[in-house]
């Protein structure tokens, strides 16, 4: 089954913006959106600052899909803060898709 055939979902992707006035991310209103399989996965990862992070998915996307660190995504009306994206290359270096983890979307 290609990949093509697994992303049976869709969900809107929204590019960081910058920071609020209470140092809370934001995104930009004009979303895309696109094909992606979404999977609950609570997960505690800890990243080189010392922190704790809390996962709390895991998205797939095609590997044509512009996706990057901090973006904004929602599925089913919940909001998710791309953590990490890490593509999959076959072997003739082509992404096929594209993983990425997701914690929870802080508002204000």
């Amino acid at each position: 089954m290609s990949i093509n055939g697994m992303l049976s979902q869709t969900g809107v992707l929204y590019p960081k913006t910058g920071y609020n006035k209470f140092g809370r991310d934001e995104s930009g209103s004009g979303g895309v959106t696109v094909a992606c399989r979404f999977q609950n996965q609570t997960k505690t990862k800890l990243v080189a600052q010392g922190q704790v992070v809390q996962l709390l998915g895991v998205v797939y996307f095609k590997g044509s899909v512009s996706v990057n660190t901090e973006d904004r995504f929602v599925i089913n009306s919940l909001s998710y803060k791309i953590f990490s994206v890490n593509g999959n290359i076959d072997g003739r270096g082509v992404q096929r898709m594209i993983k990425c983890e997701v914690t929870k979307w802080q508002t204000t």
